[in-house]
């Protein structure tokens, strides 16, 4: 059974994408090369998951891969 993911309020958007970039700040500035890497790879998850499927998936099928992909890459770093 899949796993279905909450929308995503524009308030938590925000608030989790702020913490996101904090948190990439510093990484950056301790100089942690290996975790900057993973979390940009999750924001490339993110980003892809926007992306793909070329039209073969339903609407609310690619809703819930942009929800995974921000519930499971971009909050739970």
């Amino acid at each position: 059974m899949k796993t279905k993911y909450p929308k995503i309020t524009l308030s938590e958007k925000v608030f989790y994408m702020e913490k996101f970039l904090h948190q990439l700040c510093l990484v950056y500035q301790v100089g942690n090369t290996a975790k900057i890497q993973e979390m940009l790879s999750n924001v490339e998850m993110w980003s892809y998951a926007h992306r793909c499927g070329n039209g073969a998936l339903t609407s609310a099928e690619q809703e819930q891969l942009i929800r995974a992909a921000f519930w499971n890459n971009i909050v739970n770093i």
